[in-house]
């Protein structure tokens, strides 16, 4: 070969080289975080699963639900996953993930910035959605300008009326979140890595030698990972994991965002029960407890330590309305102030400290509100749950006849000893159906009477339940109308007046 030709031939190879190694890196910088998008936010409300007291200084005693959030993440069920990670399927339309968004959140007021949902619950153990978390970061911004805006950004899985728009559109024009081809998947779950990663932009990334077993260097949100831990926002498992494609529940969202803010519980006014809200799937056992309490009402503060003083905390009122409400075979009452009976007794019902009605037992409470959730349908009326309760009761695929002890006309205080049987074996007398009936029309919003007196001619010992409605007292007989069924008779002795039932009633 020539010299002049080996040459060209070199400087040719030396181009080839140099053009490969400039794409190689474009490729590299085009997605260097594999693709952190903003990981599906959907921010309903549960702390991260690491641990609920997290940062919770030794010389405070936090009330025993804020444990590790590693233990709350058992109760999140199985087939909770976020549908989409954000380095797979969302497209970064705004600044690189490790790249702080000028919107800050508000760190000064302790504003409320979650409630529960329409049916009066929390649902600390459901996952956010993203639509969820953007509702609830973007009403914790504060200050922001248009200045702000990166670019005006809108989805078109996104419709103009929906309630989360206002919020999605607002950040990914602000840079927090963003979406895939045009999309913004509201209603995907968002998961323990994409949630931190959304908080991040908020602030620079803290760097740290922590690590997680499960979270390797290569991983699409390691740095977002890694300084959230750093901060405290977030912590691992015993076992050295992460879980970083967990789906995110609502009391783990509550948790983080406290952390992030700087919010801390005030024990002393949760445990005296001032002011505080209410959610009849919340129970003070909760390990988020005290989490969402500080979520969900606003207060002013000073603090002290890792916990607060609060004060001017702002009432609020269950969505649900005054009167009876049967939850989950349970039975609430909601006053006209919008507050729910606890511990106090209203119209023949006693209210515990769980705002559930109590019989006082908590053997028979569990078989009531079990046999409840047999006939009650939601949407139900009172008078409707009525008549399912009584169809139930006449049922003999649900309760059959059994000759038992009978009573004297008049006697009193007899319905326990007959109901648990009753419940626990399903066969009984006219005394052990007409118990029954009492406890699963008191857990219904009714307030019954059993009696024990005679019916017919003959003055047969008989048991039965009485309810006064309207001024008018109405009897309602279940044993009876199942076994005249059994005999051929059509009777349904249901909301019948003594005067006008087809047998003598006779209570003495």
């Amino acid at each position: 070969m020539k010299r002049g030709n080996w040459k060209r031939w070199f400087s040719i190879l030396l181009t080839v080289v140099m053009v490969m190694s400039l794409s190689a890196g474009a490729l590299a910088e085009e997605n260097p975080d594999n693709g952190e998008a903003d990981a599906a936010v959907t921010l309903t409300a549960q702390p991260d699963a690491d641990a609920a007291g997290e940062g919770d200084p030794q010389t405070v005693s936090p009330a025993p639900e804020d444990q590790a959030e590693g233990d709350a993440a058992d109760s999140d069920e199985p087939g909770d996953t976020a549908s989409d990670e954000p380095g797979d399927t969302e497209e970064e339309t705004g600044p690189a993930p490790w790249v702080t968004v000028t919107v800050k959140l508000d760190k000064v007021n302790h504003k409320k910035y979650i409630n529960g949902s329409n049916d009066g619950m929390f649902h600390p153990d459901s996952p956010l959605t993203r639509a969820e978390a953007a509702q609830i970061i973007n009403s914790l911004i504060t200050g922001a300008t248009d200045a702000d805006i990166i670019a005006n950004t809108t989805f078109s899985d996104v419709p103009s009326n929906a309630w989360y728009t206002p919020a999605v559109n607002k950040l990914a024009s602000y840079g927090v979140m963003s979406g895939n081809e045009g999309k913004f998947y509201p209603n995907n779950n968002i998961t323990r890595a994409e949630f931190v990663t959304i908080l991040s932009r908020f602030e620079e990334l803290s760097e740290s030698t922590r690590t997680f077993t499960d979270v390797s260097e290569d991983f699409w949100g390691y740095r977002q990972v890694i300084s959230a831990a750093e901060k405290g926002w977030v912590n691992g498992y015993e076992d050295g994991t992460f879980l970083p494609n967990k789906t995110l529940t609502r009391a783990e969202a509550v948790t983080i965002i406290n952390r992030v803010l700087q919010r801390y519980p005030d024990y002393t006014s949760i445990s005296n029960r001032t002011a505080i809200r209410f959610f009849p799937d919340l129970l003070s056992s909760h390990w988020a407890y005290t989490q969402v309490m500080e979520a969900s009402q606003t207060h002013e503060y000073s603090k002290y330590g890792y916990s607060e003083n609060w004060s001017n905390v702002q009432h609020e009122k269950t969505v649900l309305s005054p009167g009876y409400h049967l939850i989950k075979g349970a039975l609430y009452y909601v006053d006209g102030n919008g507050d729910f009976a606890l511990d106090k007794a209203v119209e023949g019902h006693w209210f515990d400290t769980t705002g559930r009605y109590t019989t006082g037992n908590g053997t028979l409470d569990t078989l009531m509100r079990t046999e409840t959730l047999k006939f009650a349908k939601d949407g139900m009326s009172r008078e409707q749950l009525l008549q399912a309760m009584f169809n139930h009761m006449i049922s003999t695929k649900n309760f059959t006849y059994l000759s038992r002890e009978k009573l004297v006309g008049g006697a009193t205080g007899w319905e326990e000893r007959y109901a648990i049987p009753m419940l626990q074996g399903r066969r009984g007398n006219c005394y052990s159906y007409a118990s029954v009936t009492f406890f699963l029309a008191k857990n219904i919003g009714y307030d019954p009477r059993a009696v024990a007196g005679y019916v017919g001619h003959n003055r047969a010992p008989h048991g039965w339940i009485e309810l006064v409605q309207n001024g008018v007292t109405y009897i309602y007989d279940t044993e009876l109308t199942m076994a005249k069924r059994l005999k051929g008779y059509n009777y349904y002795l249901f909301k019948m007046t003594y005067s006008s039932a087809p047998f003598i009633y006779a209570k003495r």
